[in-house]
């Protein structure tokens, strides 16, 4: 299973784990337009230019839909999957993470682009929608993550997308909720099937709003702010289309 993290700065850490990463365990990258990067110690610098070619790969498949960075992306590189973990500020293990409150990305060399993708998703999104509602966060993230938008999505013309078919297991948990996720709770016991099993309603939600063809218009206008998440509450119609489509397959949208 797939996923990142998105840190909110909510108490996801260990109350007695380290709130912060030491800047003293990095070396900067040389500097680029789009990406700051550093390395941990244990990393040449040839890290960096691995880093740098994958992380332009994840914006050019995203680009279509978030576009390019309004700034440098912090993004800091670890080995493996085991000196992410040792570092990581969440209590599940995995192999990145998108800490909003520092707008940094921290991800493992051995990750997948899917994580790339995600974590990216976040910092994309961030920019030009900051404060934008948990529910989009990870919704999009987990959507982005599984489409190669590298062309620019127009709704005039037909684009499809679809998400893994394994997410339909998650359809009868999420039929009766009233209203989008705020957060996911997690603690030391919790895995990445809590994780998901939390973030799934944002997902098909997003994929939702991306065949009623209103996720572009969504991107661009924005969302109302609110004072507590609990009140983002899908439309009428999203609850239906969730048992009358099949939502794990190629569906046109924007």
């Amino acid at each position: 299973m797939k996923i990142g993290i998105l840190l909110l700065g909510l108490g996801l850490a260990c109350a007695s784990s380290p709130t912060v990463r030491p800047a003293s365990l990095y070396r900067p990258c040389p500097v680029e337009n789009d990406f700051a990067l550093f390395r941990t110690h244990d990393l040449d610098e040839s890290a960096c230019t691995r880093g740098l070619l994958v992380a332009r790969q994840a914006i050019h498949e995203l680009g279509g839909l978030l576009g390019s960075p309004s700034g440098p992306v912090r993004i800091f590189l670890y080995a493996s999957q085991q000196a992410y973990n040792e570092r990581r500020l969440v209590p599940i293990e995995s192999l990145a993470d998108y800490n909003i409150n520092t707008n940094e990305i921290h991800i493992a060399m051995n990750a997948d682009l899917i994580f790339w993708k995600h974590e990216l998703s976040h910092a994309l999104l961030e920019m030009r929608m900051p404060g934008a509602p948990f529910w989009l966060h990870e919704g999009l993230a987990y959507f982005a993550q599984h489409q190669n938008f590298s062309r620019q999505v127009n709704c005039q013309k037909t684009t499809v997308a679809s998400l893994p078919g394994h997410l339909q297991s998650y359809l009868p948990r999420i039929a009766r909720q009233t209203h989008l996720p705020a957060r996911v709770n997690l603690n030391l016991k919790s895995s990445r099937e809590d994780f998901l099993t939390g973030t799934v309603d944002s997902i098909f939600y997003v994929f939702y709003l991306w065949h009623r063809r209103a996720l572009q218009a969504t991107l661009e206008e924005g969302v109302p702010r609110r004072p507590a998440a609990e009140f983002y509450q899908p439309d009428a119609s999203y609850r239906p289309w969730l048992q009358s489509a099949y939502p794990a397959q190629l569906l046109p949208g924007c």
